[in-house]
């Protein structure tokens, strides 16, 4: 059985009906997706929070054997079956750690309830230059279960009592170690061109992924390291 979901309001969160319909029906052994104009259907949930004032249902269905339509937005209908209802949702949604971790707080607790949570990226900070920090990376890495290094970002802050060599070691080292360094570069319109330009190549990611070493980067090869 194929199984089609829209969510009529679009919202940037999950539609809990909907997660719980896609658990249920998945656990039945149904396939279920995101409707698509497209495709062709045995049954579509469509659900709705909002009346025309919010969110207007301008969707037609013509894909389907059978239609549902479910929500307050389309008035009093029954309530979801008992089964449904206490049905753990599919809930696609992820964490976003905008704010940056401590790697140093790091322990093998407080990264196995990490490893429980569906995150998009984690980020932490490498900003003092004096400051060791490879052994708290490399627990890290040993403990936590995400692997793509684009989904470990590291802040680096540079042009604050640092060097351009501390600089560079610190984005070399987190590169080496499988996490993403992002440069931070304090008052970026008097700090060193030099500064500027490893800024550009770490935080362009194509560039960085495509040159190696920041010594290949092709604004500082020319001569005086001019800006184009």
């Amino acid at each position: 059985m194929k199984i089609g979901l829209i969510d009529v309001d679009s919202h940037r969160w999950p539609n809990l009906c909907l997660m719980k319909l896609s658990a249920y029906h998945k656990a039945q052994g149904a396939a279920v997706e995101w409707w698509r104009p497209e495709g062709r259907y045995d049954l579509i949930y469509k659900s709705r929070v909002f009346t025309d004032t919010y969110s207007k249902d301008t969707i037609t269905v013509t894909n389907a054997d059978r239609l549902i339509c479910g929500g307050t937005g389309y008035g009093p209908r029954p309530d979801l079956p008992d089964a449904v209802e206490h049905t753990r949702p599919d809930c696609g949604a992820y964490v976003d750690f905008s704010q940056g971790l401590d790697i140093r707080l790091i322990t093998s607790d407080n990264v196995a309830l990490l490893n429980k949570v569906r995150t998009k990226t984690v980020h932490f900070a490498w900003d003092n230059p004096n400051a060791d920090l490879i052994g708290f990376f490399q627990r890290f890495s040993e403990l936590s279960k995400i692997r793509d290094f684009r989904r470990k970002r590291v802040y680096v802050l540079t042009n604050w009592n640092s060097t351009h060599e501390q600089d560079l070691y610190r984005v070399d080292t987190l590169r080496r170690m499988g996490f993403g360094p992002y440069v931070m570069v304090y008052e970026r319109p008097t700090a060193p061109l030099i500064t500027r330009h490893l800024q550009r190549w770490v935080n362009n990611k194509q560039i960085f992924r495509t040159v190696e070493s920041f010594a290949d980067y092709e604004p500082v090869k020319k001569p005086g390291g001019e800006e184009k």
